[in-house]
C-alpha cells in the first residue's frame, strides 16, 4: 500500500497548529508539526545560494531579479537539488524542533539518509512518519513555506495540500501580543505573498490544493471538517469523537485557555491593534482581503487615498530578525512607494509591465477587484 501524503502550510499565527492537531487527532493519520522546517529552509538556501540560515523567505512581490529566480524555483525538481548540508547538523535542528513543537514524535525522526538530493530527503521524511504508527496516511505542517507546493506536487503528484488563511489583522495582532514580534511591513508583505500564492495555487492545482479560512474552521467546524475529509478522500476521516478526545487548547498567545473551537479569537485583534494600524493593514492588504471576503472596518472608496505612513509601535523584536530589519530595510518607504504606484496604475488603467507581481493572471485579477471597488 502506498503512503498517502498531506502537506499543510500557511502563515504563522494563522491556525496552522490548530489544524495540524485536529488532523492528528485521527488515529489512522500521523501528522507532525514544525519539525522539518530546517529541511525546507536548507533547500531554499541551497537553491538561492544563500549562506545565512535565518535569512527570511522573500515575499516575491517586487523586483524582477527575485521574480525570475522565484519562477525557476517553482519549476524545480527536487532530484536536481543537491543536499549540501551536514546531516548531523540538520538532525540536531530537527530533533530540537520536534522536542519543542511535536514532543509526541521526539526521538523518532532521525534522518539516516546518505544520498545527496532533496527528493530522497523528503522521501525519507514521509517514510519516517509512516513508521511512527504504521499509518499509511501521513503528513506534516510547516509555516512560511507555501511556495514549496509546486515542488511537492512535482515530488509526488498525489500529495494533498492544505493552506490555511486568516484575517491579516488577526495574524498581526497575535504577533504583536506575543514575545516574538516582527515589523508591521514585514508581516504585511509575508501575508500578501502567502495569500496570493494560495489563491494562485488553488486556481492552478484545484484537485491538489484546498484553502481553509481559519474563521470558517472556528465558526462552522463540522461543515469545514466534512469538506477537509472530502478533499483528502478520507473514508474514515475526522470525526466529532476524535475532537472530543483532544487535550489541547487554542490561542495561548492571548492567554485564552479554552479547548477546541474558541470563537473569541476571531475578533480579538480589535482590542490589540490601534486605529492607524488597522487602517494601514486594510489599505495595503485591501485586494487580498477582498479575495478572501474579509470585510474592512475603515478603508473604502472614500478614504482609500489617505496619506498612509507606517504606524509606529514599541515592540521587542525577535532576535533573529533584528539584523535583517536593519540591513535589508523591511521597514522603509519603498514598500509604500511601490504599492501606491501599483494602485495608481490600476486607477489609470495602465498596461502591466511585469513590475510588481510575479504572475500576470493574478495581477489582472487584482486590477479588476481594485477598479470594481474603488473607481
Amino acid at each position: 500500500m502506498k503512503i498517502k501524503k498531506i502537506f499543510a502550510t500557511g502563515m504563522f499565527r494563522s491556525g496552522t497548529t490548530f489544524l495540524a492537531k485536529l488532523i492528528n487527532s485521527n488515529k489512522k493519520i500521523t501528522f507532525i508539526s514544525d519539525s522539518f522546517f530546517s529541511v525546507f529552509k536548507f533547500a531554499k538556501n541551497d537553491f538561492f545560494n544563500e549562506n545565512i540560515y535565518n535569512k527570511p523567505f522573500d515575499d516575491y512581490l517586487y523586483l524582477n531579479p527575485n521574480l525570475k529566480e522565484f519562477n525557476k524555483f517553482q519549476k524545480l525538481n527536487l532530484k536536481n537539488l543537491k543536499f549540501k548540508k551536514n546531516l548531523k547538523q540538520i538532525n540536531k535542528i530537527i530533533n530540537k524542533d520536534t522536542k519543542k513543537f511535536s514532543p509526541e514524535f521526539n526521538k523518532k525522526t532521525y534522518l539516516k539518509i546518505k544520498n545527496d538530493n532533496y527528493h530522497l530527503l523528503f522521501k525519507e521524511i514521509f517514510d519516517i512518519l509512516h513508521k511512527v504508527k504504521n499509518n499509511y496516511i501521513v503528513g506534516l505542517k510547516e509555516v512560511w513555506v507555501v511556495e514549496f507546493i509546486p515542488l511537492l506536487i512535482n515530488f509526488d503528484k498525489n500529495i494533498k495540500n492544505l493552506i490555511i488563511i486568516r484575517d491579516p489583522r488577526a495574524v498581526i495582532a497575535s504577533n504583536f501580543h506575543s514575545k516574538q514580534t516582527y515589523p508591521l511591513v514585514f508581516l504585511i508583505k509575508q501575508w500578501k505573498k502567502i495569500s496570493n500564492l494560495a489563491f494562485y495555487y488553488k486556481k492552478k492545482f484545484p484537485k491538489k490544493v484546498y484553502l481553509i479560512k481559519f474563521e470558517n474552521l472556528i465558526e462552522n467546524p463540522i461543515k469545514e471538517i466534512r469538506r477537509i475529509n472530502n478533499f483528502l478522500k478520507l473514508k474514515n476521516g475526522l470525526t466529532n469523537s476524535d475532537i472530543k478526545k483532544l487535550k489541547w487548547t487554542q490561542n495561548t498567545s492571548y492567554n485564552i485557555y479554552k479547548k477546541k473551537f474558541n470563537k473569541m479569537s476571531i475578533h480579538k485583534w480589535k482590542e490589540i491593534l490601534t486605529h492607524d494600524e488597522i487602517k494601514f493593514i486594510e489599505k495595503y492588504c485591501f485586494i487580498e482581503m477582498e479575495m478572501f471576503n474579509y470585510k474592512r472596518d475603515y478603508i473604502n472608496k472614500k478614504n482609500f487615498w489617505w496619506k498612509s505612513e507606517i504606524p509606529k509601535r514599541k515592540v521587542q523584536l525577535s532576535k533573529w530578525i533584528k539584523p535583517f530589519v536593519k540591513n535589508l530595510g523591511y521597514i522603509n518607504l519603498n514598500f509604500l512607494n511601490i504599492e501606491n504606484l501599483k494602485f495608481s496604475d490600476f486607477k489609470s488603467n495602465a498596461k502591466f509591465k511585469n513590475k510588481y507581481l510575479y504572475n500576470n493572471v493574478l495581477y489582472s485579477h487584482h486590477k479588476k477587484i481594485f477598479r470594481k471597488l474603488l473607481l
